[in-house]
């Protein structure tokens, strides 16, 4: 990036998703995978794990996309920053 004369991007940790027993969710420890055919229900938990909040969720991608651009706020994701 500044070979290309661009600026340095903000970096940010995110949480880390955790089950029960305190282990990070993956497919290795068995972790349920998205539901390709019906992803909106899985994107709409990570919303809401992220901190961000609605008073209403869409009922399809292109307007929950479209809503969680619009109100997306760094300021309410849980940790450090």
């Amino acid at each position: 990036q500044q070979y290309l004369g661009l600026s340095t991007p903000s970096y940010l940790h995110l949480p880390l998703v955790i089950n029960d027993e305190g282990k990070k969710l993956s497919k290795q420890d068995g972790a349920r995978p998205v539901d390709a055919s019906d992803p909106l229900p899985a994107l709409i938990d990570a919303y809401k794990f992220l901190g961000q909040q609605s008073s209403a969720y869409p009922a399809n991608l292109e307007e929950f996309w479209t809503m969680a651009r619009a109100e997306w706020d760094l300021s309410l994701v849980p940790g450090p920053k």
